[in-house]
């Protein structure tokens, strides 16, 4: 069986989370003895650079040159049509969301959904990011869709009436981060509560602004450390001086994945406050570095978490902040949610979503 991923989400992403979900699954796909291809053509990723010319092929580029990105698009499709021909896949796993299949080429296709924020929240996105229309495209030509969870699969048969039949659903692994030496990086002074990721919108982490301000307790002993990006805009500035939260007790931090461990490694929890995520993988990799978690309680977050956090109801600061201080006047319970969080992180990993991942394949093509 030979399997062919397209290049939109290489062309797209230099680094981030679905262009790493598809490197990773490519390379335990051909563990498995899958013939798998990513066709990334001119692309800026990352990920690419560093897989074994057996699994890829295109030119990594720093960036396109402005207003040069339609010439490439079309580059990119007879670069698509060229390398399908030679490889002759038997699926093709499309890796975003378009109006037209970039790979030219009358086989099965494979489709993947991450989430449903967009629709749930498109008050959200400015108009020019919204992909709902390419989204729809997408999954009604596909002959599969795989969802990374379950509560992702119910929005999609909920929000786009797609027959539950049509969706199979592949949970995601947490990447083994490099872990930092003792002497790598300088132990913050003070206990601190870790966030990581994007700040804006349904990610929730003004409301944990909130919520940590208003306890005494945690603001006299504790700091937060949000890790990844950007660096803090004005309006979240402007929020700490409101709540009285100088700019020691909210710090940014970014720096590479063994940077990430160690502030797993070192913190006193991670907190993860989200409206929606259509999987969640920063609670793994918090697990997997022996970091307790504390998780808001909506969409996909108790089926990937399950018994190993404390959780809340994000739109509840009361909630938040109470869970945060339970843990602190608790170190058993901060023990017992290592515990639980290392042995729930060892239902995941990407040879298992790779191992899911060939059988929707098998299935597809028996049907």
């Amino acid at each position: 069986m030979k399997i062919a991923f397209d290049n939109q989400i290489f062309t797209k992403q230099s680094y981030g989370g679905i262009s790493r979900i598809f490197a990773n699954t490519a390379v335990e796909l051909e563990q498995l003895g899958v013939g798998v291809r990513i066709i990334g053509g001119f692309h800026i990723n990352n990920y690419l650079k560093e897989l074994p010319k057996s699994i890829t092929s295109g030119k990594y580029i720093e960036s396109y040159p402005k207003r040069s990105l339609r010439v490439f698009n079309q580059l990119n499709k007879a670069w698509s049509s060229l390398e399908a021909n030679k490889f002759k896949p038997d699926i093709i796993h499309e890796t975003y969301f378009s109006f037209d299949s970039p790979i030219k080429k009358k086989k099965p296709v494979v489709v993947s959904v991450y989430d449903m924020i967009q629709e749930i929240f498109p008050q959200l996105f400015p108009e020019y990011e919204l992909t709902t229309p390419e989204k729809k495209a997408s999954l009604e030509r596909a002959d599969h869709i795989i969802s990374i969870s379950e509560h992702t699969k119910n929005d999609l048969v909920n929000l786009f009436g797609i027959q539950p039949d049509k969706i199979s659903v592949v949970h995601l692994a947490a990447d083994t981060l490099s872990q930092a030496t003792a002497n790598d990086y300088k132990e913050p002074e003070r206990p601190f509560f870790l966030y990581v990721g994007g700040r804006r919108g349904y990610k929730n982490f003004k409301s944990l602004l909130r919520a940590f301000a208003s306890s005494e307790l945690l603001v006299k002993d504790f700091d937060i450390i949000a890790f990844g990006g950007m660096p803090f805009e004005k309006e979240e500035v402007e929020l700490f001086h409101e709540l009285g939260l100088n700019e020691n007790k909210v710090r940014h931090e970014s720096g590479a994945d063994s940077y990430l461990a160690f502030l797993y490694s070192k913190a006193f929890a991670f907190i993860y406050p989200s409206l929606y995520e259509g999987f969640g993988i920063p609670p793994l990799e918090a697990m997997v570095n022996h970091c307790p978690v504390i998780s808001s309680n909506t969409s996909s977050m108790p089926e990937v978490i399950g018994d190993a956090a404390l959780f809340f109801d994000p739109r509840e600061k009361e909630e938040m902040k109470n869970q945060m201080e339970r843990l602190v006047l608790d170190s058993k319970l901060r023990q017992d949610l290592i515990k639980k969080g290392l042995s729930r992180s060892e239902n995941f990993s990407w040879k298992k979503t790779a191992m899911e991942t060939n059988k929707v394949y098998q299935k597809v093509l028996a049907s």
